[in-house]
């Protein structure tokens, strides 16, 4: 990701700027303008040396040995002054990328005895010059240490100003959005930059809006959802909620605007900034199961696929289509709302039918990505329903879609699809047994552990490892084979630790649950009922988890109450 300035070369951006300041020193500076901006007119590049401080010729080592014996506390001007030569020294003929981060150096170094207060345009030009120098070269060499110093000469720069200055303040704040989303995509980048990231493109939006400098709010708007859409998929469930909200109310605002005041965006941007308000929205359902949430997504996406359909945006339309199949996948499932499945069912499934029909690559990732949607959705409606027909007509579709991705050699994909196909194998035998889709179950789990494994998957492949023992205890439940328990509940106990109940409560509980239930299977085959107070224990550390969490704990109150009833006829 880029700002149109970045496209610059490093050097011819240093070197105009550099041009610029030394061609008004610091006692005659330019009065800063009303809104901001730099202030000191930026000739094009040329020949940068100006005229030599001390008689001879003017180099590099001879303005450093002048530093010797300047004192930046006596002579803060001419330390600055000197500073910048070096800079514009060492950006005067092909500069190497050394050479560019060392003038990045001389500017900060100049910056650091600028008064802000006696010459701001000064300040801010030097910092917004190092900055930039500095990230071109991270870019090129990927030094996340580099982007580091960018950022902070950017906050260096907004920590002098105020929304007084507008062009100024939007564009720091955003160059600073800019960087700390590039240091966020490095690796082993440090925690907090995508949220780093948010927060200075929030703050951009102060000194802008609608109705003053309205390109530039527009530009701060684009930005706000970029980062924001990119920060909520990286933290679905653990974004900053406070961050969310503010953000959230920014792209609020400008769909507003747009309503009132049709086209103020293009219909690409206004399309982008109603999907990432969906994902904001999305976020917050996940993070506090509000439903209302999820409602205000679903008639935001209504809203705009009417109007791009009304503009003959079909593709677009179809992009907002696959969105609000996965509202209302979700929304049928908070609301327990068929109507809302199937219609999620019946959108995808069209999705699928025009990709057949249009130049859309089968095995392209948005169409893997609405296959995994409709296997979502179907699973949802299966459980939704709890009858044969609806379990048998929805694996069909699950198994069409299955069957598609390992034609296309989907392999990213695929292990997904297996895991949804064999959990609703799983709920169909548990209301009609059929012992044959239980065998296709593990079968399918089988693969997906083999996968997971290979790619080193390793949350994958334990969720994967959990869901085999469930499906291998209902085959050991159904065949009455003790063998099958007790192997089922060794590797149920096995998977013990596998999974953190801070970070993965869920599946922490569903492990307890499961070695509850298997205990009891055991103890009912081998005639043990000393391993139902086991299996109390572990049931009980189950139903804590769900309760802290929300979960939903029908099954296992039930479960629960069965297991006391159970133990207290044995001790009769």
């Amino acid at each position: 990701m880029s700002s149109p300035v970045r496209s610059r070369p490093v050097a011819a951006l240093l070197a105009a700027l550099l041009a610029g300041l030394t061609a008004t020193l610091p006692s005659r500076a330019a009065e800063p303008s009303g809104q901001g901006g730099v202030a000191p007119a930026i000739p094009p590049a040329g020949p940068r040396v100006s005229a030599p401080l001390v008689p001879g010729a003017v180099t590099v080592e001879s303005l450093e040995r002048q530093l010797l014996i300047v004192s930046p506390h006596a002579e803060p001007e001419r330390w600055a002054d000197l500073h910048i030569r070096i800079a514009q020294l060492l950006l005067a003929i092909q500069p190497s990328l050394d050479d560019q981060r060392e003038a990045s150096r001389h500017l900060i170094a100049a910056r650091k005895v600028v008064s802000p207060t006696a010459d701001l345009d000064r300040y801010l030009a030097l910092a917004n010059g190092a900055a930039e120098g500095l990230a071109s070269v991270a870019r090129i060499t990927s030094n996340p240490g580099l982007l580091a110093e960018a950022a902070e000469e950017y906050r260096a720069a907004i920590a002098v100003l105020t929304p007084q200055r507008p062009k100024d303040w939007v564009r720091f704040h955003l160059s600073l959005a800019w960087t700390e989303a590039e240091r966020s995509e490095l690796p082993d980048a440090p925690e907090g930059r995508r949220a780093a990231a948010l927060t200075a493109a929030v703050a951009s939006t102060q000194a802008v809006g609608p109705d003053f400098l309205p390109e530039l709010w527009k530009k701060t708007v684009v930005v706000v959802g970029s980062i924001a859409g990119q920060w909520v998929r990286k933290h679905p469930s653990g974004a900053d909620p406070k961050l969310a909200d503010e953000s959230l109310a920014i792209l609020r605002r400008a769909l507003a605007v747009e309503a009132e005041r049709p086209d103020t965006f293009d219909v690409t941007t206004r399309a982008s900034i109603a999907l990432h308000a969906v994902d904001l929205l999305d976020s917050r359902f996940d993070a506090t199961q509000d439903v209302g949430s999820l409602a205000e997504a679903r008639d935001l996406l209504l809203a705009s696929i009417a109007d791009l359909k009304r503009k003959q945006q079909d593709d677009l339309a179809e992009m907002h289509t696959a969105a609000l199949a996965l509202v209302l996948g979700k929304l049928g499932g908070a609301h327990g709302s068929a109507a809302d499945l199937e219609a999620s069912v019946r959108l995808l499934q069209d999705l699928l039918a025009k990709a057949d029909q249009s130049s859309v690559p089968a095995t392209g990732s948005w169409t893997g990505s609405v296959i995994i949607t409709l296997a979502d959705s179907s699973l949802r409606a299966a459980n939704q329903f709890n009858d044969v027909e609806h379990y048998d007509r929805y694996a069909g579709t699950i198994r069409m879609a299955l069957a598609r991705l390992t034609a296309a050699n989907r392999s990213d994909v695929i292990p997904n699809l297996q895991a949804r196909l064999a959990s609703l194998l799983v709920a169909r035998h548990e209301i009609a047994a059929a012992p044959a889709l239980l065998q296709e179950a593990v079968g399918l789990l089988q693969s997906a552990l083999r996968t997971n494994q290979a790619a080193g998957l390793d949350a994958a492949a334990r969720q994967n490892r959990l869901d085999l023992t469930i499906a291998r205890h209902w085959l050991a439940r159904h065949h009455r084979d003790r063998r099958l328990a007790r192997a089922v509940l060794a590797d149920q106990r096995a998977l013990t630790k596998g999974f953190n109940r801070a970070t993965e409560t869920s599946d922490w509980a569903l492990q307890r649950h499961a070695v509850a239930m298997t205990l009891k299977l055991v103890a009912e085959l081998d005639g043990k009922p000393g391993l139902l107070d086991e299996a109390i224990k572990r049931i009980e550390e189950a139903r804590a988890a769900m309760e802290e969490t929300g979960m939903d704990m029908a099954q296992v109150e039930a479960d629960r109450l069965d297991l006391y009833r159970l133990r207290k006829a044995a001790k009769r």
